[in-house]
């Protein structure tokens, strides 16, 4: 027998073969083959420790879960992200609102500006774009840590990627 219908037989101590037919995972075939045996083990069982009855705790109230939230698909969090944005909130704001990180969401505008359904120039000032644009142009081209440490702190990985988009988009057209 597996565990289980053993520990429920254990809880409920049954005492007639329709009460031990009541465990889940005891069906005719165990209950033919070892019924009488466990029912005389549980009898012995309960005289001895002198349990005439079995009363069970009533269970515990059935909490239902507000339900789950559907995460949205990668094209449907960037759409948002964009909503947001044409709203006229920050990149800021919007991964503040939607529990993100600044990165990602620069990440999903990148995604419009690539496609061209969003400008640049929206996004970045011009001299920063210029500046990173010169050290994206170097040939050979820099691997972009060495970008990143060149242009210093006041230029975020993700500024660097969305200009990467920009000059993916201007490559296409």
């Amino acid at each position: 027998m597996h565990q289980k219908p053993l520990i429920q037989i254990a809880v409920h101590l049954p005492d007639t073969p329709a009460a031990l037919k009541r465990i889940h995972g005891i069906g005719k075939q165990l209950a033919g083959r070892y019924g009488e045996e466990l029912l005389a083990m549980v009898t012995a069982y309960r005289q001895k420790h002198g349990i005439e009855t079995v009363m069970l705790p009533d269970p515990p109230p059935v909490v239902e879960e507000a339900p789950r939230k559907k995460n949205p698909s990668r094209g449907e969090t960037k759409q948002i992200s964009l909503a947001m944005f044409e709203k006229g909130l920050t990149m800021a704001q919007i991964a503040q609102e939607r529990e993100l990180v600044v990165s990602t969401i620069e990440g999903h505008l990148a995604h419009f500006v690539a496609s061209g359904e969003l400008s640049i120039d929206r996004l970045l000032p011009s001299d920063k774009q210029e500046r990173i644009e010169r050290e994206l142009a170097k040939d050979p081209p820099l691997p972009l840590r060495e970008v990143k440490q060149t242009l210093g702190e006041d230029v975020s990985y993700g500024e660097i990627k969305l200009v990467q988009a920009y000059l993916k988009f201007q490559a296409k057209g």
